[in-house]
């Protein structure tokens, strides 16, 4: 049952944001890759709720929810990247209804055969994985037109319902009357026609395109009839992604003698069977604008979309040796960790560590300090080299212990800074560093360090090298503000007297009168000796901005400067 608010468009984000979700799941190429027909004079309004019909790739629990025995995507690592636990859906995070629907703020677009709690006051969902827009039940037998049938079937029973008991418990999660008329209708399906053809059914590419792909085409026509009978009017259809460089084609084809491959290793005759389905989907679309006036049809170019991603991987944050290696799969057939027998999330099957890129910025130079240095403690030996040498020599043998201990940091992208660490903290109170836990990252490549960012956008950052990438979160390290006013009670920067009073009753050692603090940092101001004893003993210990080391020299003096006041203190009584 859904917590979300229960207002409905409030921003009116409609194509606007529908666009840029796209272009965040499959990446926009700069061809137009959705296209619709403007309806002049008609002013575009939010859509009320999301219908989807589909396969795999939208399906958020309907397979599941019929076929529990045969396809279970209720098993690890599906789901673990986002819901931190198996959804229902065949993928490790979100699939693009998700996207939409919090693109506008609606709850997560529930399957109509859900079972237990339901909320389908923002649409539902009937895709299946492996079901065709075709009539082939290869796979699945709830092909486009039976997911349509189901559609028609639940407006019937909701509407039936919501008429027949004005105080009916669940109305509320029933979809509203503008649900039909103002939703958005998506499909994403056609893909499994072209695989089950050649894989499963042994069909000649010739058969696909003069029998397959125009069953098909009618089917889709036959859809928007009815959806367009039963009150449609805005559509959103995706074309087939080119399938000849998915991981099953090239995997399971590879061993046909003289099968013509691109330059990517991508199955030729595949992709010419994808790109004609989509053609025909283009012909198909352009006849249901004529047919159906008044409605909005659009295509996104999943095709395109998917090519530009292998085709420049790195631009995106991918790896370019993984694209077409199966994440979650088998070892025993070729090269790309797939195995028909054994599939993702049953015994036998492995999982990527990393199915998501990570990088780090490093805007700066910066330290890299392990905790030791030849078996003895990097703080131990930095204590005791400022005791007996300078400075410079300090931070010379402290970097070139580093140096032995991690290596040469420098290929990974982590450039050092000119002076040493504790050069650094007595010149400007601050250093930058790394930990080494962080640093094995890096090298082990699960990390990545990239340039200074130059520019933020909704769609990834662009760096100074001139390099963009997409990111699902950024995190700024900005480092922090003293809270010492919040704890150190001050008047117009001075000690009040009543706490001064308070103090000189209760210990003959402190007496105090003023303390100044600097009101762009909050740090004692040149008044205080030395930063760490003020002008009638009110001591500060780690505001002299030189880190753990200033802290330990700060709390020695501190140590020493009371034993002398007490010793003074008992030479006064003993005369």
């Amino acid at each position: 049952m859904s917590t979300y608010s229960r207002a409905r468009c409030l921003d009116c984000p409609f194509w606007h944001k529908l666009a840029a979700v796209l272009f965040m799941v499959a990446v926009l190429t700069p061809a137009p890759a959705v296209s619709a027909t403007p309806i002049k004079g008609r002013n575009h309004v939010c859509p009320t709720a999301f219908w989807n019909f589909g396969d795999s790739l939208t399906d958020t629990g309907g397979t599941l929810d019929v076929f529990a025995l045969s396809l279970d995507p209720e098993r690890s690592p599906y789901g673990e990247s986002f819901f931190k636990r198996p959804a229902k859906r065949f993928c490790n995070g979100r699939v693009v209804p998700d996207y939409f629907s919090l693109a506008f703020k609606y709850p997560l677009l529930q399957p109509y055969f859900q079972a237990g709690a339901f909320d389908y006051n923002y649409g539902a969902n009937f895709a299946s994985g492996g079901t065709t827009a075709s009539n082939d039940t290869s796979r699945n037998p709830i092909y486009l037109l039976n997911q349509v049938a189901e559609f028609v079937r639940f407006k019937q029973s909701a509407t039936s319902q919501k008429n027949q008991f004005a105080c009916h418990p669940f109305k509320q999660f029933l979809p509203r009357d503008d649900s039909y008329g103002e939703g958005l209708y998506t499909f994403e399906i056609g893909g499994n026609d072209v695989l089950n053809a050649i894989l499963l059914k042994n069909q000649t590419a010739a058969q696909v395109v003069t029998q397959v792909i125009p069953d098909a085409m009618m089917n889709i026509l036959a859809t928007i009839k009815i959806l367009t009978s039963n009150g449609a009017k805005k559509f959103l259809f995706f074309n087939t992604p080119n399938a000849g460089c998915s991981t099953i084609a090239m995997t399971v084809l590879a061993s046909i003698p003289g099968l013509q491959k691109d330059d990517m290793g991508c199955i030729v005759f595949i992709n010419e069977l994808d790109q004609a389905y989509n053609k025909a989907l283009n012909d198909t679309i352009a006849s249901a604008r004529l047919l159906y006036p008044g409605r909005t049809f659009s295509i996104f170019n999943y095709y395109a979309a998917n090519l530009e991603i292998l085709t420049n991987p790195s631009l995106y944050g991918f790896n370019p040796a993984l694209t077409k290696r199966a994440c979650c799969g088998a070892p025993g057939f070729g090269t790309l960790n797939f195995n028909p027998l054994v599939t993702c999330g049953n015994p036998g099957s492995n999982k990527c560590a990393n199915p998501e890129e990570y990088s780090i910025v490093v805007r700066d130079s910066v330290h890299v300090l392990p905790w030791d240095i030849v078996g003895a403690s990097t703080f131990v030996v930095a204590m005791r080299l400022s005791k007996a040498l300078p400075l410079w020599l300090t931070d010379w043998l402290l970097v070139f212990g580093t140096w032995l201990t991690l290596g040469n940091l420098a290929r990974y992208g982590l450039k050092r800074p000119i002076e040493g660490n504790p050069q650094l903290k007595q010149k400007t109170g601050m250093t930058h560093v790394l930990d080494v836990g962080t640093v094995n990252q890096i090298k082990n490549g699960h990390i990545k360090v990239v340039p200074k960012v130059v520019a933020l956008m909704t769609s990834g950052v662009r760096f100074k090298n001139g390099e963009f990438e997409s990111y699902d979160a950024i995190i700024f390290a900005t480092g922090y503000r003293s809270n010492v006013p919040m704890w150190l009670k001050v008047a117009s920067w001075s000690i009040r007297e009543d706490f001064v009073k308070t103090v000189s009753n209760c210990c003959n050692v402190f007496h105090y009168t003023d303390i100044s603090l600097n009101h762009h940092d909050y740090f004692p101001s040149a008044s205080m000796r030395d930063g760490w004893r003020g002008e009638r003993v009110l001591y500060a210990i780690g505001f002299t901005k030189k880190g753990l080391v200033g802290t330990f020299t700060d709390a020695t003096n501190i140590a020493e400067d009371i034993g002398r006041a007490y010793d003074h203190d008992m030479l006064q009584t003993a005369i």
